[in-house]
């Protein structure tokens, strides 16, 4: 049996004449962190739609558990394993907390477990149990990111697709978030995050890919990555090197 639970080999897609992923290959082990970093514009958000079965590959494989799956749809996907929370969030406003997590559910052959996996979102996320009756427009915005990975892990993923997860946060909620990705992680789901803030990212995945221009430049661990002269002075910065000193023993 496969080490791997998802292998992209020579995946290319281009929206018209514009190629947005050329020639990609990354994998990821079972129960492992691992993260894309890039630019805006780099390719990540397709690549990972493209995973999801939202977009269709010109050329290339992706295979998960060692079956191919590039051409299911997403709801055959889902039903495999793998569940998105997706950039930008995508809750479903006017219903409940308690009925968006629901519908994360909605593809499990049986109900059978829902109290027990609702009863762990919770636990991950008491704040959604105190609101589980609240309109889900009317919460924060780190509270609606709580909610979207909520749903998606409704799904009992092995595989949990995670778009810009900080996107728009505030820097305490951002460290709440990757408290509970690590949390995610513990439970034995395997991780696959597409991530804005590359200090962070880095400094909890095993490893890391680095996507420029539609196309794999880095490869290497999140450590190692997140040491790498070229990689700080492109996506690190200032911040990060400040945060580097400030936060050193954060995710030892």
């Amino acid at each position: 049996m496969s080490n791997y639970i998802l292998e992209v080999n020579n995946l290319s897609f281009s929206y018209g004449n514009i190629h947005t992923l050329k020639d990609i290959s990354i994998s990821i082990e079972r129960n492992q962190i691992v993260t894309l970093i890039g630019a805006n514009g780099a390719g990540k958000t397709t690549l990972i739609n493209s995973i999801a079965g939202f977009l269709k590959p010109l050329v290339g494989s992706i295979r998960y558990l060692g079956n191919e799956i590039s051409f299911k749809d997403p709801a055959q996907i889902v039903s495999l394993g793998i569940s998105q929370s997706p950039e930008g969030r995508r809750i479903f406003p006017q219903m409940t907390v308690l009925e968006n997590l629901e519908m994360g559910a909605y593809s499990n052959k049986s109900n059978i477990n829902e109290k027990e996996d609702l009863e762990w979102i919770y636990n991950c996320f008491p704040v959604l149990s105190d609101r589980k009756k609240q309109i889900a427009l009317t919460l924060s915005g780190g509270e609606q990111q709580m909610l979207a990975i909520g749903r998606a892990l409704m799904s009992r993923p092995q595989l949990l697709l995670l778009d810009e997860p900080s996107m728009g946060l505030a820097p305490n909620m951002v460290k709440i978030i990757f408290e509970i990705i690590r949390k995610i992680h513990a439970r034995g789901i395997s991780i696959l995050l597409v991530e804005q803030n590359a200090f962070m990212a880095l400094s909890i995945a095993e490893k890391a890919y680095v996507l420029e221009g539609g196309h794999i430049s880095m490869e290497d661990s999140g450590v190692n990555l997140l040491n790498n002269p070229e990689v700080m002075k492109s996506y690190l910065g200032e911040v990060a090197k400040v945060g580097k000193r400030n936060n050193r023993n954060l995710y030892s």
